[in-house]
């Protein structure tokens, strides 16, 4: 299977190099800067009953995923 359409990636890209020469990329990544790091969490309660089980795999990510103080 095809990842990608030739024609379609080509025009793309030529899409791509247009906006960057004329400075469109550049215009559009500045509204998007910050200084907070490249990765963001979300905290989401939910409204909605969850298996133990579930839980109990979301606790285990929990654990592996936040640094160590």
């Amino acid at each position: 299977a095809a990842l990608a359409n030739r024609e379609e990636v080509e025009k793309g890209l030529a899409a791509l190099r247009e906006d960057i020469t004329n400075g469109k990329f550049a215009e559009v990544a500045a509204l998007y800067e910050n200084d907070l790091g490249e990765y963001l969490f979300l905290f989401v309660r939910s409204h909605f009953k969850i298996s133990e089980n579930l839980k109990d795999k979301w606790l285990y990510l929990t654990e592996k995923l936040t640094p160590s103080q």
